[in-house]
């Protein structure tokens, strides 16, 4: 569970007087059951919000979090791999290695600057990262970065925030979460300290025409895979594009399942260039289709897995009529299927 899903039950937490400490997968090597920005809360009443490694190693990440809290620990980094003793005995079994930073949350959720802006900044859909100081001078100190703009707070040295936020605003472009090691004023290639950068990115959009069954499990599936997913109806190509636009698109990845004539348009419209539009819809017209992103002069990718063309059953008819061969393996694949002369659905399907 990302960083932003257990802020609400800290914040909820801290209003009820308590203290609080957040877990975050900061580093994986090999395989591991999460990412980095993985997160986990542990109030000091022992109430847990959201999880780093699907269940393996929760049970001592609390333990550590509450020793934390309670003072007889410091904040820090610790390590659980398949080789490691406390990896089995917590059944961490993946083979690979996780690395976690725990810490108390110092500033208060709901109202401290640096978390009041990264809510709002993921409330908006606006990139951001959040730069955590995870060992050596100054651990636990963070800093917000936008991709334009002065960050917000610091890491105790200028120099090192300059060159950090540098850093940041390269890993966000990317999507990407990492460990970054520097020297004490901020020097490539040195271990002095090392910080955390948590991207946190404008979740990829995903339209899909037509609100049928077909359309719950696709959107529960993409939501899954981390698309933000906007169900609309498809038959004015215009004020389509206009909601789209509004929801904040246009979108990466445009779906029509629905078996509605139109949807071409509106499908092309709302698909941002570079992006993939998918029909699966028997009302698709490939004429109108390939000519309307022709028209559009739209820079799409698409894919037709059904649809028709106007005159579509006479010209399949009037293969098997006038080409022999055509006809001749027809036959014979009717024959495989089962149905053969005798067979009364044969004549049905006899051109």
């Amino acid at each position: 569970m990302p960083l932003k899903e257990v802020l609400a039950d800290i914040a909820r937490w801290q209003a009820g007087g308590q203290t609080a400490a957040m877990a975050r997968v900061v580093d994986v090597i090999g395989s591991s059951p999460r990412e980095p920005g993985a997160a986990m809360a542990v109030s000091a009443g022992g109430e847990v919000a959201g999880s780093v490694s699907g269940g393996c190693v929760e049970g001592a990440v609390v333990e550590a979090a509450l020793e934390i809290l309670g003072g007889e620990r410091e904040p820090g980094v610790i390590s659980f791999g398949y080789s490691d003793e406390d990896a089995f005995a917590v059944g961490l079994t993946c083979g690979g290695t996780i690395r976690l930073f725990v810490e108390p949350v110092a500033e208060p959720v709901d109202s401290g600057a640096l978390y009041v802006a990264l809510q709002q900044a993921i409330d908006a859909a606006q990139p951001v990262a959040l730069v955590t100081v995870v060992e050596g001078p100054g651990i636990g100190s963070k800093m917000l970065v936008r991709e334009q703009g002065d960050p917000l707070g610091t890491l105790g040295n200028a120099d090192v925030d300059r060159v950090v936020a540098r850093d940041a605003r390269g890993e966000l472009e990317a999507g990407l979460s990492s460990v970054r090691h520097y020297g004490e004023h901020g020097e490539a290639r040195e271990d002095t300290m090392s910080v955390f950068i948590e991207s946190f990115v404008v979740p990829p959009r995903m339209i899909i025409f037509g609100a049928v069954d077909f359309t719950a499990a696709l959107a529960s599936v993409a939501k899954l895979l981390g698309f933000h997913v906007v169900v609309c109806d498809a038959r004015d190509p215009v004020a389509l594009r206009d909601a789209v636009a509004g929801a904040g698109g246009p979108a990466d990845l445009t779906i029509v399942c629905v078996d509605v004539p139109g949807c071409e348009g509106g499908a092309i419209l709302s698909t941002a260039d570079g992006g993939t539009v998918i029909f699966f819809s028997m009302a698709t017209s490939f004429s109108a289709a390939a000519l309307g992103a022709e028209g559009l002069a739209a820079d799409v990718t698409m894919l037709v897995g059904n649809g028709y063309v106007p005159g579509h059953a006479d010209l399949a008819v009037g293969l098997l009529r006038e080409h022999a061969g055509i006809r001749r393996l027809f036959e014979r694949r009717l024959a495989g299927s089962g149905h053969g002369a005798g067979d009364p659905d044969a004549a049905t399907m006899t051109p």
